[in-house]
């Protein structure tokens, strides 16, 4: 498994889980996540403002979502009351990302490291900061 660094150790972080678990994507994070031991957070539904009081919380580091929602990270004004700086990766799946969308990641979120895109299990689009 690929690290972003040398001292990101998976069972001293959380993975936080909004995907539907009835659905692949939302059963493959939370799989994954319990077959190395990482801590994951389960939110019923998606809200916004719930989303990043978790991530500022828990100092989630490597996002999991579908376009939609980084379209939402990267243009909501909402997300700029929060402390989402222990943000290092993103990480979307399904559809293709709008052009330039990664830049305003880049620039939301000041430890952003990797913006990833798959498409069912191959890696199609990554951007290194």
């Amino acid at each position: 498994m690929q690290k972003i660094d040398r001292t990101y150790k998976l069972t001293e972080n959380y993975e936080l889980i909004f995907q539907l678990i009835g659905f692949t994507i939302g059963f493959g994070v939370l799989f994954s996540s319990l077959v190395v031991g990482q801590t994951s957070v389960l939110m019923s539904r998606f809200h916004l403002v719930e989303y990043c009081k978790c991530v500022e919380t828990y100092k989630i580091r490597i996002l999991k979502m579908t376009p939609l929602l980084f379209v939402l990270l990267c243009k909501d004004t909402t997300v700029d009351k929060y402390d989402l700086s222990s943000v290092e990766a993103i990480i979307t799946s399904s559809a293709f990302l709008e052009k330039g969308l990664s830049s305003m990641a880049i620039k939301r979120f000041s430890k952003l490291k990797l913006v990833g895109q798959r498409m069912l299990c191959r890696t199609v689009n990554v951007a290194r900061v």
